[in-house]
């Protein structure tokens, strides 16, 4: 029988300059992987073994107040595509 995600490690408290152990951001710090994709952070909360210090998840409130950029780009009508080299 499978053991479920991580219950073999000992959790792990993660700080805001630690890095991330495994997945698509591992080896990237905990800040950085906030400013980029605070979801998997979240993600990691509810659904590994591995635990943050509260600064990690102040900085984590912070970040889902944060407006979302919105899109402002060129219209396609716009873009001349006679140079495309295909």
């Amino acid at each position: 029988m499978s053991k479920p995600f991580l219950s073999s490690r000992n959790p792990s408290l993660l700080g805001l300059d630690d890095e991330i152990p495994f997945g698509i951001f591992q080896g990237f710090p905990v800040s950085e992987v906030l400013a980029v994709d605070p979801q998997y952070i979240s993600w990691l909360i509810a659904n590994t073994r591995l635990k943050f210090y509260e600064s990690v998840h102040q900085e984590l409130k912070y970040s889902k107040r944060r407006p979302v950029p919105q899109y402002c780009g060129v219209e396609y009508d716009s873009i001349i595509f006679d140079n495309v080299p295909f």
